[in-house]
This record gives structure tokens, sequence and C-alpha cells, in this order.
């Protein structure tokens, strides 16, 4: 079992789509599980779309609210006799909950945990270890591997600064500077992992309340211009955007993700095509205020939507 997790906007699904095209390279079947804090779940649309067989996990935190909801999704993956299973957890999951319901004693005769895999975005860490520093720190001592991601846009010496700081965290963590999630994947592949018991395991684990998740699903075509510019407007209170769009041809699909840092956009071409919607996570931001932004996205047109958010 290969579980990889990391802070919204990090380059999880990136990582993980390297990863699972090194497995069909080798001939390895996986099966993929995917937790999203958004009511839908994009990263799960976009793996579909390029061919694997994944089970989502959406508008909660498989940590806590959706535990049930893993434990009997694992027992059904598993039947099926996979050569692998790679978790991708959210952002927001407490990773130490996380391992211990992954080593249940009934689970435990089952699969073998693999690698560990915490994915880093530099550029938000020194954010992240202030505001989240529990879930910050969680991730650093239980990783096997700390990709630090996005390395080719960092300055070499906040990288080093960054890379002691894992290292007194986690002295036992191989800790690689990736660029777009791309590694040796054969050392995950070939990792045998253990976990370790910290104190604090059965501690419950935070409550995820003042994240905030919402959705809008598109009614038609958006202007290119005015989401562009909304996109690169966003209040700091949210964290992380994604979704597929479409403009002025509406023939062609888009993925966009908006990390917290940059904007990124490209077409895509999925079968199934999934429908066009937006997620927005966050903390404090006003999803009325939001809805109305997008609103003025679409040609003058007067057209409803259909959105939902959840604290």
């Amino acid at each position: 079992m290969h579980v990889v997790w990391g802070f919204l906007g990090s380059g999880k699904t990136t990582f993980l789509q390297g990863l699972l095209a090194y497995m069909a390279g080798q001939n390895l079947r996986p099966a993929v599980l995917i937790n999203d804090y958004g009511a839908i779940n994009i990263d799960a649309e976009l793996l579909r779309g390029q061919g694997y067989t994944v089970r989502a996990f959406s508008d909660g935190c498989i940590c806590c609210t959706l535990r049930p909801d893993l434990s009997l999704a694992l027992r059904e993956v598993l039947a099926d006799r996979p050569q692998a299973v790679c978790i991708e957890t959210t952002g927001l999951a407490d990773p130490l909950q996380l391992l211990d319901q992954l080593t249940h004693p009934e689970l435990l005769p089952l699969v073998r945990m693999a690698s560990l895999t915490a994915v880093i975005d530099p550029r938000s860490s020194a954010r992240r270890t202030t505001a989240e520093g529990y879930h910050f720190q969680r991730h650093l001592q239980l990783a096997d591997f700390v990709l630090l991601n996005k390395a080719d846009v960092v300055p070499t010496a906040e990288l080093v600064d960054l890379e002691t700081r894992v290292r007194r965290q986690n002295p036992r963590a191989v800790v690689v500077r990736t660029t777009h999630g791309r590694m040796d994947f054969s050392r995950l592949v070939g990792h045998q992992g253990e976990v370790l018991h910290l104190p604090g395991m059965d501690t419950p684990a935070p409550d995820h309340a003042h994240f905030h998740s919402y959705t809008y699903a598109c009614p038609g075509p958006l202007l290119p211009e005015r989401f562009m510019e909304l996109l690169q407007t966003l209040p700091e209170t949210i964290w992380r955007a994604k979704g597929f769009v479409r403009f002025t041809d509406p023939t062609k699909q888009w993925l966009f993700h908006y990390d917290g840092e940059e904007v990124g956009i490209g077409e895509v071409s999925l079968q199934p095509q999934p429908p066009d919607h937006l997620v927005f996570i966050g903390n404090g931001f006003a999803p009325e205020d939001l809805a109305v932004a997008l609103a003025r996205c679409h040609p003058p047109v007067a057209v409803r939507h259909v959105a939902r958010s959840r604290p």
C-alpha cells in the first residue's frame, strides 16, 4: 500500500499520476482511492478519464467523518486482489489517525505498508507550519519520503533550510527535491515501509469545522478573461480551487487549478467526460460572494446555477 499526503495544492495528484504511470510500465495493477474535501472529487474524475479504476471519497475527510467508508472500500478493493493500493488523502487529513485505521488488525494480514510520501510546496511551508502546525508536523514525522515539490521555482537557500527542518523532524525520511512530482518511482515501489506508533496515536483527530468547501456547477461556458481575473484575485482565505470548465468553444473542456500561489489551466480530453464544476476550499471565505463573482464570469445571458457549500 502506498499513501500520499500533503497540503492543498502541493502536487499530490501530479505525483500520483507519475507513480501510476510507472506501475503501468511495470505491469502492475493498482487500486486507487482518493479523498477530496469538496463535494465533487475533481482528482478522481481526472484519473478516471485517464483510464484508471478509482474509488472516490468526497465531501469529508477519511481520517474522521468518512472513516467507516474507507474501511469498507478497502475491503471491497482488496477482494479484487490488486497488486498495489494507492491512497491519496485530502490535505486536511490527519495522517496519524489514517495510519491507525490502515493498520487495523483485520487489515494487517491483507496489506503491507510499502511507502508513506509527504508532498510539500516549499513556497507555502512557512505559512502552513504556522497556521496548521499539527498537520505539518504529522506529515513529516510519519513519512518515508518527503518530496520538496516545485523545487524549480524556489531559491536554493530556501530548499536547504527546509531540508534541514524536515530532517530535524524525521531523520529517517528520504528527502527528494522534485519538479511536477517526478522522481525515481522504483524507490517507492521497492520500498519496505514501516509504521511508527507515536505518542498521541489514540488522540482524537482535530476538528475540521474551520475548513470550508464550496462547489459551483457551471450552467454554461465562462468568459476566459473574467474567469482568469477572478482566479488571480481570490482572497487569501481560499487556499485551493480546481475544476472543469468550458470557454468560447463548447466542444473543448479545460482543467484549472489554483494552489494559493499560481493558476494553471490546460485542455483535457477525458472519457467519460466529467460535468463542468468548480471546487473551492479554504477558511472563512463567503460562498455567497464567490457565487456572485462566478456568475459574472458567464456571458450576459442570465442562467441559474446549482451550488453546494458545507462547513
